[in-house]
């Protein structure tokens, strides 16, 4: 067999990250680049598409040399979910990229969703119409940009975007389009009921293909202009938290993909009718791998709340924030709604809260009562997995947070549950570097093979005493959220007064 590099390339909400294997599953480089998330409007959260192009030019640069030495290379994109692009017929960029935290469609999509032929037709989605969806982003476009909307060829996810910008015909596959919110899951097409009910123009809609599916081989030619002389095969990724999944090869129902990067996530892969889950807002969406579906829950939060740490705390040194925390859990009960709750609660218009502080309490009080709170979101979604009939018993860890011994041990405590670190955090690029083997044809199936590329880590066990309290807070922490829902409407009437104000000194 000639020598074939297999290239994870994952663009997330914060960084580009790329790593490489040959078919055995050796590493042979890696290499990330980050940009930055803005939010010119509140409730707004974009990437600059040139910015997002730039990470991937720099990353896949950056592994040039090691890839010399083999006669293919292969390439396969995961992709942060919901985040899109609109183009031009010639891929250019018409808007930047609103990823799955801006809010911006949350009105238009409570009101959409009232109706009765929307929810006839949103049972094909197999996805809760929710404003985390790019399906609520396009009814905010249709209403407050519909010449743009109008003039634009395509609706890209970020991995097809990039196809575009190499002069391929971009091809989505099943688990973004499932993550749109307009794929018809039992069909496996898109859902054209919805769509045509939001007036929303499908022709702009990119076509289909499973994981794994060859797209075209991008010329050395082409392929310079990001790094690469080479000549590129390119097929279909996937969703990064079900690239994920496959890279850490979390392959049973007992076994969870426990995701700590900007957002924080719990992911399972199933092969089987799940009991019902709908009421928990948990809805299945097709695998990367054939036949099989996943099943995600989690938050607009995670590394991200201790980036607002750092800046909130005016300490620039994350590290030192994590190594400073208390050695016990704190007396405080956080209840981390910065952008809305998570899946399981699914409350766009939750807001955070502290209960507990006191003239005691010190910023190393504060910032473990927020981070402690992140988790607890995770910790209520396994409860409920549990009671509904499937009980996740190991989590293996990946992200950016695994990087901490300190945070990790709190995730196991406030989880209870053993959480394994594997030896390489990003399996979104191992997923997708799997997928791009598959394409080349270099590795006939992913059964098994994920063994290969998963290598644990050290396990982090929990403390029965430590689990015990977060038990005790998570309840206390559901209790207060009941009461502060009651008077939601109140908060959103002091914002709106407050909006006002700030309107009036501004004019």
């Amino acid at each position: 067999m000639d020598k074939v590099a297999l290239i994870g390339l994952d663009l997330g909400t914060t960084s580009c990250k790329v790593v490489c294997y040959t078919h055995e599953g050796l590493q042979i480089a890696e290499a990330s680049s980050s940009y930055e998330l803005s939010h010119p409007v509140s409730g707004w959260a974009e990437l600059d598409p040139d910015h997002v192009l730039a990470a991937v030019c720099e990353v896949l640069a950056s592994v040039e040399k090691p890839l010399a030495m083999f006669d293919r290379l292969a390439l396969a994109v995961s992709a942060q979910g919901e985040a899109f692009v609109l183009t031009d017929a010639k891929g250019h960029a018409l808007t930047r990229i609103p990823v799955s935290m801006d809010m911006r469609g949350s009105a238009l999509i409570s009101e959409f969703k009232d109706r009765q032929d929307v929810r006839d037709a949103s049972g094909q989605s197999g996805h809760g119409l929710t404003s985390l969806t790019s399906f609520s982003k396009l009814l905010w476009f249709r209403q407050n940009e519909a010449a743009l909307l109008e003039r634009a060829s395509r609706f890209l996810c970020v991995g097809e975007f990039f196809m575009a910008q190499l002069g391929l015909d971009p091809v989505m596959d099943h688990s973004m389009a499932a993550r749109s919110g307009m794929f018809d899951f039992d069909q496996q097409v898109w859902a054209t009921g919805l769509i045509e009910l939001a007036g929303l123009p499908s022709k702009m809609l990119p076509p289909l293909a499973p994981s794994g599916t060859p797209v075209g081989v991008v010329p050395a030619s082409r392929m310079e202009r990001f790094g690469l002389a080479r000549d590129v095969l390119i097929s279909t990724g996937g969703h990064d938290q079900a690239c994920a999944v496959l890279g850490a090869g979390a392959s049973n129902l007992g076994t969870g993909l426990f995701s700590t990067g900007t957002t924080e996530a719990v992911a399972l892969a199933c092969s089987k009718p799940l009991p019902q889950v709908g009421h928990m807002n948990l809805f299945p969406y097709p695998h990367v791998v054939a036949d099989m579906s996943i099943l995600l829950f989690g938050t607009q939060n995670g590394g991200r709340v201790l980036d607002w740490l750092s800046v909130l705390l005016g300490n620039p040194d994350k590290a030192a924030i994590l190594d400073e925390l208390p050695r016990l859990p704190s007396q405080i009960v956080s209840i981390p709604h910065f952008a809305g709750s998570g899946s399981i609660v699914n409350d766009d218009s939750a807001h955070a809260i502290v209960h507990g502080m006191g003239y005691e309490t010190d910023q190393g009080a504060f910032a473990l009562a927020v981070l402690e709170s992140i988790t607890m979101e995770q910790a209520e979604g396994l409860v409920r997995l549990k009671e509904a009939g499937i009980d996740i018993t190991e989590l293996r860890a990946v992200g950016g947070s695994t990087r901490s011994d300190r945070w990790m041990q709190i995730k196991a405590d406030v989880l209870n549950r053993p959480v394994c670190r594997l030896a390489q955090p990003d399996t979104a690029c191992t997923g997708s570097a799997i997928l791009a083997g598959i394409g080349a044809g270099v590795l006939r199936t992913v059964t098994g093979i994920e063994k290969l590329f998963a290598k644990p880590g050290r396990t982090f066990v929990p403390r029965p005493e430590f689990a015990q309290i977060y038990s005790m807070k998570r309840d206390l922490a559901r209790a207060i959220y009941a009461q502060a829902s009651e008077l939601q409407h109140r908060f959103e009437d002091l914002k709106a007064a407050v909006t006002r104000l700030h309107e009036i000194r501004k004019g």
